[in-house]
């Protein structure tokens, strides 16, 4: 028996107890901040007016605009460089790309704010720049600090601290935003304060936790390298980013909004699905960092057994999927069934072709990724226009499965061509 066992444990990924501790935390903060949302949804319903909803939606498309110039991908040259440095190295690395981003993100508040006055006096819109504007800035810079410790709680593997940062800032928002709008009837202005107010202590508490050990003055040597590293990243982000709302936008125009509702909740029902996989990935990604490093993915002991467990996820929707709207929708939305089933496909492609991304991270591939990113993001806009105008809903939907398999081929295909791939 025990030689059964030694056996059956030589098969399966070093530290996997660990691993499936970390994907459950990373999970289950999906899980809370979707509960949390879906609890505290019905209380703006009655706080805020249609008008605030409004407002929100454009600030929040804006905020996702400029927070493309925030990060500057400096993220994903963290993940890249500190797997190649010794603890204290790697602090002072994470300590200076903190540092330049609390800076720059000073500097991109100082230019946005005044770009984005420009075009509400050229725009005539009714929406109130003041206090809005600054607000979404200080939602801007705080996010950053919060962004980078998310980030490192997330490649050493500490799926406890992810796991209460994120539930933390979801619960933050949701308490401060409101009492703010409850108390001082503010709308859509006082939901914003309330945001602002809770990233402001979780950045705060967040940057004076951070261990200092070993660390010196800062240098501005590894910003430099990390921001002409990424820049062709940067520089696709900003459509691969945008772009999965393509579909909204232009659905949006066939003005039938109940159409658009039952099937934007197909999209999140895949949505949940994909980020369960998602989570799956977060927690092996530390280990595709150890092995695609010294080996071809293909050996990897981790990959396989990350491929066999997405795919039991995506299983366990489809054997369920009828239930889970039924439940998830108390019944008022069967027809979105149709779509997120279509929709859910991505769940087994995407994580997958992070997974892969990583290897060539490794590789200084930089250029690659976001050549095929940028690529991904014109055939899925492009789809989009083409399929809704003849399928619709069902287009809309079979767009995004689509470019994501083109994104998939194209980077197996890079992969193949590598020699250590």
């Amino acid at each position: 028996m025990v030689k059964i066992k030694d056996s059956i444990l030589s098969l399966l990924p070093s530290g996997l107890a660990t691993m499936i501790l970390n994907s459950g935390y990373f999970f289950a903060t999906s899980v809370v901040g979707m509960l949390i949302s879906f609890v505290s949804f019905p209380l703006f319903v009655v706080l805020l007016s249609k008008e605030d909803f409004g407002i929100l939606a454009f600030f929040t498309a804006m905020n996702n605009i400029i927070a493309q110039f925030s990060i500057l991908s400096l993220t994903n040259y963290y993940i890249v460089r500190s797997r190649e440095l010794p603890a204290p190295e790697k602090r002072q690395l994470l300590l200076n790309l903190m540092l330049f981003n609390f800076f720059w993100n000073l500097l991109l508040t100082a230019v946005g704010m005044v770009i984005v006055y420009l075009y509400f006096l050229t725009s005539a819109t009714s929406i109130e720049y003041f206090p809005n504007v600054p607000i979404i800035f200080i939602i801007l810079i705080s996010n950053g600090i919060i962004t980078f410790r998310l980030v490192d709680f997330r490649i050493e593997g500490r799926g406890k601290f992810f796991f209460f940062t994120e539930v933390a800032q979801v619960i933050g928002n949701v308490f401060f935003a409101l009492l703010i709008v409850w108390i001082f009837k503010s709308g859509a202005t006082g939901k914003l304060l309330g945001i602002a107010i809770s990233n402001s202590i979780i950045a705060i508490t967040l940057w004076f936790s951070m261990s200092r050990e070993g660390t010196t003055r800062f240098s501005v040597s590894e910003v430099k390298r990390g921001l002409k590293e990424m820049m062709p990243l940067t520089l696709a982000s900003f459509l691969h980013s945008t772009a999965p709302s393509a579909d909204v936008i232009i659905l949006e125009r066939l003005n039938n909004l109940s159409g658009l509702g039952v099937y934007n909740v197909g999209k999140q029902v895949a949505t949940f699905v994909i980020t369960a996989c998602t989570s799956v990935f977060q927690a092996f990604e530390p280990k595709f960092y150890e092995d695609f490093r010294n080996e071809p993915i293909r050996k990897s002991k981790n990959f396989r057994f990350f491929i066999l467990t997405i795919l039991v996820v995506v299983a366990l929707y489809f054997i369920f999927s009828d239930l889970i709207i039924q439940v998830l929708t108390l019944g008022k939305f069967k027809d979105s069934l149709e779509y997120s089933n279509i929709l859910v496909f991505q769940a087994m492609v995407l994580p997958v072709i992070q997974a892969i991304q990583v290897k060539f991270y490794i590789l200084r591939k930089v250029k690659l990724i976001a050549l095929i990113n940028l690529f991904g993001s014109l055939v899925l806009l492009g789809l989009v226009f083409v399929l809704t105008s003849s399928m619709i809903y069902v287009g809309a939907a079979i767009a995004f499965v689509v470019s994501a398999l083109i994104q998939l081929i194209l980077i197996l295909f890079s992969l193949i061509r590598q020699k250590n791939g």
